[in-house]
């Protein structure tokens, strides 16, 4: 499981245990891991993504956030400035469907 938001990095962790407490006996079941993207995405999903095809992915993202945070319209380095007036909120969610 793994949400972009910090957040819900608790509820993953929850998420986790009881999905192994549930269906881990009798020698079945699968292995849970949570991850927060972005923060685990490049060390997570290389494995995810580039590892055994033996596993399977949720993403949860954040529809309506408290609040929001807008990048500055000022001029940076020409490859950035189409993020001037961008949200955090855009961004993150964007990271999250390009990662999908």
């Amino acid at each position: 499981l793994m949400p972009y938001s910090s957040r819900l990095r608790y509820m993953a962790d929850w998420f986790k245990q009881l999905w192994a407490e549930s269906l881990g006996k009798n020698e079945q079941g699968s292995t849970p891991v949570s991850s927060l993207g972005a923060t685990d995405q490049h060390s997570q999903l290389q494995l995810f993504m580039e590892g055994p095809k033996d596993k399977l992915i949720n993403f949860i993202k954040i529809e309506n956030f408290d609040s929001k945070a807008e990048i500055p319209k000022v001029n940076v380095i020409d490859s950035f400035n189409y993020l001037r007036g961008q949200s955090l909120n855009f961004i993150i969610n964007t990271e999250l469907d390009a990662t999908r």
